[in-house]
């Protein structure tokens, strides 16, 4: 792929509150991680995990420590998609293509996290950069290479989803303009639009694909549920998830008491009962 980017890594959702947060997904039927302290950071995080990406819920559990740069500005407004984190077989060669490519990509940094297992303190590292959002219109993107093999290695158990989920198929990211951002995207991620509408652009980016649209589009696409409201354009507003069993979706969360749509082979839960964001699962 293009600039050394392998596709999306996890969305990041920024929570007001971690623990209600890991409540809610649980009652989604998703099975989330043990809870993971940045060091020196006030930021903590549960991660939703699918074979070859994941969901992070980031909140702040420390706010008089440094945190997340934009998180604190972001939660002021409520909760949702802050952001993606993009994945690369290797940081330093993907910064130094981007610099040359005029993405204006930030200095490397490196990130200690401990996963806070029963058994005792699993320590994992990250090299990161973040690109500058001016040169990506409408979308916070950090590039992250994991440095410890238990990143990529995650416990059995993490994977074992009551709906059956197992992987990001795609993310909607609403934009008042889908088309202008084509020639950015197409040139960040080496693809082409593979829509070719004036309200949507889909862009792959080598693992899953960015939905930009209009908010008649994102209406259009995730028909029955309430577009995301408490953020304004742009922001992301849907992510869609394949799962083995869409039916086994709808069944658990019927029993759990969770409303959601089903229409079309696709089973919508709206943003008030999924932390600001419409999740949709599809089958896949």
């Amino acid at each position: 792929m293009a600039n050394g980017i392998t596709g999306i890594d996890h969305p990041v959702c920024g929570v007001r509150d971690l623990d209600a947060a890991k409540a809610t997904f649980e009652k989604l039927g998703f099975a989330l991680s043990h809870r993971r302290q940045f060091q020196s950071w006030g930021n903590a995080n549960h991660a939703v995990i699918f074979p070859h990406d994941f969901i992070e819920l980031l909140g702040i559990v420390d706010a008089a420590k440094f945190t997340t740069p934009g998180l604190k500005e972001y939660l002021a407004d409520g909760e949702g998609i802050m952001g993606v984190t993009l994945t690369t077989n290797d940081v330093k060669a993907a910064r130094d293509r981007l610099e040359r490519n005029g993405f204006g990509p930030s200095d490397l940094q490196e990130t200690a996290i401990d996963l806070l297992l029963p058994e005792g303190t699993l320590k994992q590292r990250f090299r990161w950069i973040k690109l500058d959002a001016a040169r990506t219109p409408d979308m916070y993107f950090m590039l992250m290479q994991p440095l410890t093999p238990e990143n990529r290695a995650p416990k059995p158990a993490y994977l074992q989803h009551a709906n059956t989920a197992n992987g990001i198929k795609s993310l909607t990211v609403v934009v008042p303009d889908p088309a202008r951002l084509c020639p950015v995207y197409e040139s960040l991620f080496g693809t082409l639009d593979r829509v070719g509408r004036a309200d949507q652009a889909d862009i792959f980016t080598g693992h899953g694909t960015f939905r930009f649209v209009t908010q008649d589009a994102f209406s259009r696409l995730h028909p029955g549920v309430p577009m995301p409201a408490a953020h304004k354009p742009p922001f992301i507003g849907a992510i869609t998830l394949t799962a083995r069993d869409v039916s086994a979706a709808a069944a658990h969360l019927r029993k759990a008491g969770v409303p959601f749509i089903e229409k079309d082979g696709a089973v919508r839960i709206a943003p008030d009962h999924a932390c600001g964001m419409v999740l949709e699962f599809v089958a896949g």
